[in-house]
C-alpha cells in the first residue's frame, strides 16, 4: 500500500478540502478528504464537483474525515452525502465517513440515515477494511481465472 499526499489546489472553495491517496496492490486508489471548518452553502457546490469528478475519473473507494469539521453539514450537506453514498454503492464503491463524533452519529440516527453509510473511528481503519476488500476482490478474481 502506497500512501500520496495529494492535497487539490489552494483555492478559497476548495481549501477546506484537502486530498491524499492511498494506491492499494492492484493499483486500487483510495481517496480521503478532510473537511476542515464548516459546510455552508457556498462549500456544498465544488465538494459535489470534486467528488463527483473523482467518481468519473474511476476512483471507487472514497473516504471522507470530519474530524474537523465544526459546524454540521445541514440539510443541503446530508442530502449531498446520501447522494455520494448511493453513486458509490450502486457502482460497487465504497464511500465511507470517518471521524465522526458521537453529536453527529446521533443527529444521523435521528434523522434516519446512520444506515446509508460505513463509518469508522477513524482513517486508518477505514483504509484496513478497504484493503481487505480490494484483496478478497483480487483473489475472487484470480479464482475465476483459473
Amino acid at each position: 500500500m502506497q500512501n500520496l499526499s495529494n492535497p487539490l489546489p489552494s483555492k478559497s472553495s476548495t481549501e477546506f478540502f484537502p486530498i491524499k491517496e492511498i494506491i492499494l496492490e492492484g493499483g486500487s486508489k483510495i481517496l480521503i478528504a478532510k473537511i476542515i471548518g464548516t459546510v455552508d452553502g457556498y462549500k456544498v457546490r465544488p465538494l459535489e464537483e470534486k467528488v463527483a469528478g473523482f467518481f468519473n475519473q474511476g476512483i471507487r473507494y472514497f473516504i471522507l474525515n470530519f474530524s474537523c469539521i465544526q459546524h454540521s453539514p445541514g440539510t443541503t450537506g446530508m442530502g449531498l452525502l446520501i447522494k455520494f453514498a448511493d453513486i458509490y454503492q450502486e457502482k460497487g464503491g465504497e464511500f465511507i465517513l470517518v471521524g465522526l463524533s458521537n453529536p453527529y452519529i446521533n443527529l444521523f440516527e435521528m434523522l434516519g440515515i446512520l444506515s446509508f453509510f460505513k463509518i469508522y473511528e477513524n482513517e486508518e481503519q477505514a483504509i484496513a477494511y478497504l484493503d481487505a476488500k480490494n484483496k478478497m476482490k483480487q483473489n475472487s478474481t484470480i479464482s475465476k481465472r483459473t
